[in-house]
């Protein structure tokens, strides 16, 4: 028989392994609360290259890009556009001051006057690799 704590410590790791792959079946049920229109507000330091960081980008890349099909359908929650949307990785920020990664995509959008497309922001705060926020936004011609 398992005691209390034991118990405990097990709902604990569940949670922390599961969280991941909850966000994405959330997301997959048209459940958006993690998804916000904007951009992120703190200090980023670009990074051409992750350095350090370059496994756990790695690993949110590929939990990202398993789900590529759900970028379109999260923009579409905030911005009416009917062109196909394709989003590409583009590079990482990192927020030195929170501790947190935040893996820039976008999309390109044709003919249109004003903006150059779209891009999605996926906050990640790196001592949990628990994904904080997805924020999307419009990203305007230069």
């Amino acid at each position: 028989m398992v005691g209390k704590s034991g118990l405990a410590l097990f709902v604990i790791l569940c949670f922390v392994c599961c969280s991941h792959s909850d966000i994405w079946y959330q997301l997959r049920q048209k459940k958006f609360e993690i998804v916000e229109e904007g951009t992120y507000r703190g200090t980023l330091k670009y990074m051409p290259q992750p350095g350090k960081y370059e496994k756990l980008v790695s690993r949110y890349r590929k939990e990202i890009e398993k789900n590529l099909d759900l970028l379109p359908v999260m923009t579409r929650q905030y911005f009416q556009t009917r062109e196909e949307l394709i989003y590409q990785y583009k590079f990482t920020w990192l927020d030195e001051e929170e501790n947190i990664l935040v893996l820039r995509y976008f999309a390109h959008v044709y003919n249109d006057p004003i903006y150059a497309g779209y891009q999605i922001l996926f906050a990640y705060r790196i001592a949990t690799n628990r994904l904080l926020r997805i924020l999307v936004s419009e990203v305007p011609l230069e």
